[in-house]
């Protein structure tokens, strides 16, 4: 180590400590990116850190005690199902299952929970979620090799929302979700159920889609749609409770009028 010989300061110089002049924008810039980053999180990581947190404290929705019929969607999010603990509640009658995203995904749990819970006697549906990255019909193909219809009880459904579309414009959304729902109808003889959030119908489908079955996701109060279209399916909850499910799984509730042989191949 140096030794420097110390130096009065000069009586007439005012000893400043300066902030350097590059501080100010690294702070701005650390902040913005910061922002922008929490605002473009992935949906899924918050729902991841909220079934960790909810695993603990145990909070969660549940079913209201009514006569209206019950189901819930589920992902590998959920993890390892306890199918035979889900059926032994007696609360739900169906199940839609993410099958694929895009033109090469396929969800990794797909094949255990469709089978699974069919195995308990659930009626059974899968989803496919669109995505802007890759041509629809590739999509579609995608789905259709990892979903036979012979063995899917309910309507495929597929699943605009603007983290799947986000890069498409809105006529660009609506004719990639017509010819998916054409090339469902050519191939399963049937047209799809069409799943997305009553903001995003509202802007995005209900001049187009209002006579397709619906499954609207509104967490906050009943659905409100525009037009003369009506929900079949209402997701009431994302933080629901049940019994062989570790963390939260969406609630899901047919509407007045709907029933499981309304939305069945």
């Amino acid at each position: 180590m140096r030794n420097y010989r110390y130096r009065r300061p000069h009586p007439f110089r005012r000893s400043h400590h300066h902030r350097p002049s590059w501080v100010g924008p690294v702070i701005v810039a650390a902040i913005v990116v910061v922002t922008l980053a929490f605002i473009a999180m992935p949906a899924t990581v918050f729902y991841a850190v909220g079934n960790f947190f909810g695993m603990w404290t145990g909070e969660g929705d549940t079913f209201d005690n009514d006569n209206l019929v019950h189901g819930i969607d589920v992902s590998r999010y959920q993890g390892e199902i306890d199918w035979p603990t889900v059926a032994q509640e007696n609360v739900i009658s169906f199940v839609y299952i993410k099958a694929t995203e895009g033109s090469s995904h396929i969800d990794s749990r797909f094949r255990e929970n469709f089978r699974g819970a069919r195995e308990v006697g659930l009626r059974v549906g899968a989803y496919h979620f669109l995505s802007w990255k890759s041509p629809v019909r590739s999509q579609f193909e995608n789905y259709k090799r990892h979903v036979p219809k012979s063995k899917i009880d309910l309507l495929p459904m597929v699943d605009v929302e603007k983290s799947g579309v986000g890069g498409w414009s809105a006529e660009q959304i609506n004719d990639s979700l017509q010819v998916f729902c054409d090339l469902v109808k050519d191939h399963y003889g049937k047209r799809p159920v069409i799943y997305t959030y009553s903001h995003f119908y509202n802007t995005y489908l209900y001049k187009r889609f209002h006579n397709y079955y619906l499954f609207i996701a509104n967490y906050n109060h009943y659905p409100n749609i525009k037009g003369v279209g009506q929900h079949n399916i209402w997701q009431k909850s994302e933080r629901g409770r049940m019994n062989g499910i570790k963390g939260f799984v969406d609630l899901d509730v047919l509407s007045n009028g709907t029933t499981l042989e309304d939305i069945s191949m």
